[in-house]
Formats: C-alpha cells, structure tokens, sequence
C-alpha cells in the first residue's frame, strides 16, 4: 500500500504534521513528557531543530521517545530521512521501539498509517513516489564514515546513547545539517559529552536546545555511576570480541572511581 496515496493521509498529515505531541498521544498513546512537550513547538516549526535530552534515561527510555519522533517523521514528511544512530551495543533501541510502536498502531484507528510504512533491511519506508524512509546507521569511533555522505533536505538524525557518542561521529552529522529543516536530537543518559555540550553553550545562528527529561526521577549518583561503568564495560567487551576477566573488571572500577558528575549547564 502507498501511505501518500491513501485518502485519509492529507487529513492526517495536517492534523499531525505541527504537532509532534498530539501524534504521541493520539497515534502513538504515548506521553513524551512535560519537557519535551514545551520544546516540540519549535522544533516542528524549525525554530531550534537541535535538541540534547538529558537525563532521558536508560537506551530502552530514550528508544521509545526517540521511535516516537522518528514515525512522526516519516509519517508526515513526504520525501523525508530519519537517521537512527547508535553508538553503543549491538542491537538499536530505537529500531526496536519502532517495531513495538507499529504493531500497536497497526491494532489501532490508525491501522492503515502502520501498514503504509514496510520495514526493509536496516529501516522502514513509506513508498510511491513521495518516499520517506527510516534508515540505520552505527556511530562508534571505527565506523565514523557512516555519519557522512547524507545531505539531504528533510533530513532528521536520531542518536541514542549520546553518553557515548564520539566527537569525530557529531562532527561529521554535523556537516550534513546543510538544510534549514534538517534536524538533529540525541539522547543522553545523565551524562553529556564535552563536545555536545559545547554546542549547546554556544552561541551561533544555529542555537541548541538542552531538555532535562529526568526531573526528580533522575537516578542518585551511585546509580549512575553503576549505569555507566555497565555500559562502559560492555562497549570495551563489544570491542575487545570477548568479556573482561575478574581482574580487568576490577581494574575498570577503580578506573571510574573519579568519574566526574553530570555535565549540565551553569
């Protein structure tokens, strides 16, 4: 089925195509939170499409916000790009959140919008002739290539993870925002990288908007600091191609022992 050639898209499509918080609550049924609900307006209207969500929580918290964004995308942007980066793991939060979110509208009102859009290998797309797709793109320090060579109007980049995220792999999506609507939000757990908050704190024509999602769920220190030496533990055995011994792990926590707090704004 081509999603543009159905009746009900126009209709649907001038509901929902300024209005990021009605599609997660009326398609979606899902609440992406106060915060992030204060900052949609601009971010649809393209005001400060550059976004940081701290605070977000763990990978399957950010998924289901960020899933939300990017079917709201491609469901309302014709002849639209949704990058879904990763850093860190071996599967996509955000890609699997995907799946969940179709199935669950597919048994819904909006059955006809989830089987408009066809997964494919690495992604979804809406077909015809107005074609908008979901692409998959791994962002670590040895696959940096993978965040260049996409210029493209109507382009959306969605990372995950941004805790982890390399500086070489933000400096090159960067260089793809050539467009005025091309946009840009990643995800951070507590803990916001040097290079991305740079950005936030400067000031350019091209400002950026830092959302704090966790408000006074936020985990207490030592939770962080067992959330992160996890994930750091399972990025160095992802990389290494076998697990720590007893000792390295050890060695790994004394490591991190003055890990410093949350980078937030001052």
């Amino acid at each position: 089925m081509n999603l543009y050639a159905d009746l009900r898209w126009p209709a649907f499509a001038e509901r929902y195509a300024n209005d990021l918080n009605a599609f997660a609550r009326e398609v979606c049924v899902t609440h992406l939170g106060d915060r992030l609900v204060d900052a949609a307006g601009a971010f649809e209207q393209g005001e400060c499409r550059r976004l940081v969500l701290h605070n977000s929580g763990t990978r399957p918290s950010q998924g289901l916000v960020l899933g939300v964004i990017a079917l709201w995308h491609i469901a309302t942007r014709p002849q639209s790009t949704t990058v879904l980066g990763y850093p860190l793991g071996s599967a996509c939060e955000t890609y699997k959140a995907i799946g969940e979110l179709l199935a669950y509208i597919k048994r819904g009102p909006h059955y006809w919008l989830a089987r408009g859009i066809k997964h494919r290998a690495g992604g979804w797309f809406a077909g015809g002739m107005l074609r908008s797709t979901i692409d998959l793109r791994r962002l670590t320090a040895k696959d940096t290539e993978a965040a260049h060579g996409c210029y493209l109007p109507h382009l959306l980049w969605l990372v995950e993870d941004g805790d982890h995220l390399p500086a070489a792999c933000l400096s090159a999506i960067q260089d793809t925002m050539t467009q005025h609507d091309n946009g840009l939000v990643v995800a951070c757990d507590w803990y916001v990288p040097r290079s991305l908050m740079a950005l936030v704190r400067a000031r350019s024509a091209t400002p950026w908007s830092l959302i704090d999602m966790g408000g006074l769920s936020r985990p207490a220190p030592a939770q962080r600091q067992e959330r992160y030496q996890g994930e750091l533990r399972e990025f160095i055995e992802l990389v290494a191609g076998k697990p720590l011994t007893p000792s390295q792990a050890a060695c790994l926590t004394d490591l991190l022992q003055d890990l410093p707090g949350a980078q937030t704004p001052a």
